[in-house]
């Protein structure tokens, strides 16, 4: 299995990993159903549509009827690589959000600081550190 995926190019092999959730050389109807559960929710096809959806795709791409997609089945199939590129632009966004979230979580933990620390030095009269009764 090993020669037959390295005489792809890294592009494709890469792609190929991201189907071949377990590194078995080969995509089931599982691992590809997993990755559309991730990629078409975002265009409002239901989870119980994309297991029809799945075995649809895995049925056309799979040249053998071999029930499972080899790399050499998922070279030849631009419908799988686009939905791969689609799952990793969806992953590539959502990185891009989390970073966000958590620079605004730190910037709001840091005027939340910023601010109890305006209100404690409004009460330490004698700027002592200490809050006197």
């Amino acid at each position: 299995m090993g020669n037959m995926i390295s005489r792809y190019p890294k592009e494709i092999t890469d792609m190929f990993a991201v189907l071949d959730r377990d590194n078995d050389g080969q995509v089931s109807v599982k691992e590809l159903q997993d990755v559309m559960l991730q990629v078409y929710p975002t265009y409002g096809i239901e989870a119980y549509e994309i297991a029809d959806l799945s075995s649809m795709v895995l049925r056309s791409a799979d040249d053998d009827e071999s029930g499972v997609i080899s790399i050499n089945e998922f070279a030849s199939n631009k419908q799988l690589q686009e939905l791969v590129k689609e799952k990793l632009a969806i992953e590539k966004r959502m990185q891009k959000e989390i970073q966000m979230l958590k620079m605004t979580q730190k910037r709001a933990g840091q005027s939340d600081t910023a601010r109890i620390r305006e209100i404690f030095d409004a009460f330490d009269k004698d700027k002592s550190g200490y809050l006197d009764s």
